[in-house]
């Protein structure tokens, strides 16, 4: 008749994701996590189960979440990397990856943004003030990619990555 502890919830939706019980280990952890929200196991294990549910939207909050208590451990930018991925967002990805690599020092999210990383792509005529109309090519090796581009504008450049115009 007693109330069961956080520790215990959090131990039956262990148990529950290794039985592959992904929806009592939803249930389990929800418990665990309402009565204490900003413990970093739980919030892990909590968007390791939404995933395994297939609700990657509730998983990455549980991963932001944790980043946000904890910005300097490398486990839930990881997962949430993963979740990121597997939707094909690799840009949000990048982002994160750039947050992370201030935050942690992890050697798994440093190899992985080197390869996600595009190249930049190569450019006619770098810079300049032009007198008339030139026109400016811009090129790359890889395969099925969208160059963007900024204009100058007066004495600064929109980042490519926020406001940039598709070559």
């Amino acid at each position: 008749g007693r109330e069961a502890t956080v520790e215990a919830y959090h131990e039956v939706g262990q148990l529950y994701m290794e039985t592959g019980s992904i929806s009592r280990a939803v249930w389990a952890l929800e418990i665990a996590q309402s009565r204490a929200p900003d413990n970093l196991d739980i919030l892990i294990d909590l968007g390791k189960a939404y995933m395994g549910s297939n609700d990657l939207e509730r998983a990455e909050l549980a991963f932001s979440h944790a980043i946000a208590q904890w910005p300097a451990h490398p486990e839930p930018y990881r997962y949430l990397i993963e979740g990121m991925q597997g939707q094909g967002r690799n840009y949000g990805v990048l982002q994160l990856l750039e947050i992370d690599t201030k935050e942690t020092e992890n050697s798994y999210v440093t190899t992985l943004h080197t390869q996600l990383l595009p190249v930049t792509p190569s450019v006619s005529k770098l810079s300049g003030r032009f007198d008339k109309e030139t026109e400016i090519e811009l090129t790359t090796d890889e395969k099925d990619v969208t160059i963007y581009y900024t204009q100058m504008d007066g004495d600064s450049a929109d980042d490519p990555k926020e406001k940039g115009i598709v070559y």
